[in-house]
């Protein structure tokens, strides 16, 4: 059997994306790592499968990156950590603003793959039935490509923040500081994996009650329904004690109807949003969040792209849907019960 680079990576116990840049004598591996990845290489008798060498010698070193848009700041800081983990392997980025409209989408992809890039990272759809004509297009094309954080379950090689954990985390961590009421507050009539994961952490806790707020969120230059969902909150002769938003951008102006309801945040209702992008950051109060790990997604974005291109078999026989666990991000907008 062939030996790869997941096996050289096992063997000296490195990541496969420190194996294909010592193999490619890249800086950032030390002259003794490189040595030894080398040494283990050559002893564990490594040749460049067929697939990698002839994508090398028509390669163009660029990977082609579509992503909705940089309206939100968690968007760019999701881009800039690929283009920093690629770069490390030698590729250029090609950037495309989809606008997450499959059609959009389709003619980038169609582009890039006539300029000939080597790979594509390309975001999800956001709704089941424009997933389901991407995958078919996607699955038409002769390019590697990856699933970037997707926001959908998806059949194709992908790397995704885990917002079931993410949430489930946040319902767990209002219930230890003494919430009995929460609120899932959202634009969207169908179960998403953020509300799974909250409905999962509530079913466990039999004293917690848990309901559910709609509002209307049409685009996103439109918040006034959000800020006037939250002021009938406000007034609510029952309230919840605390509301849970799906993404930062929501829960800013969702405190800010409260606030302008007379509510305090977090002494009369703690809000909690998704993301940590940088708009909860300096936002007053400063927004407990979950930080989606973007560093982490590109990074294994990077190391699945690498076992692609070197014809890992078991990334080709069932296709790595790999999950990262993000964060929780405990600042000013939550606090505990008042007895």
């Amino acid at each position: 059997m062939a030996v790869s680079i997941k096996d050289i990576a096992r063997a000296v116990g490195v990541s496969n994306v420190a194996v294909s840049m010592a193999l490619r004598n890249h800086p950032e591996i030390s002259v003794a790592r490189r040595k030894q990845i080398k040494e283990t290489a050559r002893k564990m008798g490594y040749q460049p499968n067929r697939l990698a060498r002839s994508l090398r010698l028509k390669k163009s070193s660029t990977i082609g990156v579509l992503i909705g848009g940089l309206r939100y700041s968690i968007n760019g800081i999701k881009l800039q950590a690929i283009e920093k983990e690629f770069s490390k392997l030698g590729y250029k980025v090609l950037i495309g603003f989809t606008q997450s409209d499959p059609k959009i989408t389709f003619d980038y992809v169609q582009e890039l793959v006539a300029r000939q890039v080597d790979g594509l990272i390309v975001a999800s759809m956001a709704d089941y039935e424009s997933q389901a004509l991407y995958h078919r297009f996607l699955g038409n094309i002769d390019v590697p490509f990856i699933i970037f954080d997707a926001v959908i379950p998806t059949t194709f090689p992908s790397v995704s923040t885990d917002r079931k954990a993410g949430m489930r985390r946040v319902v767990e961590y209002l219930a230890q500081i003494g919430h009995r009421d929460i609120a899932y507050a959202d634009a969207h009539l169908v179960p998403t994996s953020k509300l799974e994961g909250a409905q999962e952490a509530v079913s466990e806790m039999p004293h917690v009650r848990f309901r559910q707020i709609h509002f209307s969120f049409l685009n996103d230059d439109n918040f006034e329904d959000v800020v006037d969902t939250a002021m009938q909150v406000a007034v609510m002769p029952d309230r919840p004690t605390a509301v849970i938003l799906p993404s930062d951008i929501l829960a800013i102006p969702f405190i800010q109807g409260l606030q302008q309801a007379g509510s305090n945040v977090p002494g009369d209702i703690s809000v909690t949003g998704f993301d940590c992008g940088r708009e909860g950051m300096f936002f007053k109060p400063a927004l407990t969040t979950v930080r989606q790990p973007a560093e982490e997604l590109a990074k294994k974005a990077a190391e699945l792209f690498v076992s692609m291109m070197n014809g890992d078999k078991d990334v080709q026989r069932a296709p790595a849907n790999i999950m990262v666990v993000p964060e929780l991000v405990i600042r000013d907008s939550t606090a505990p019960l008042k007895q």
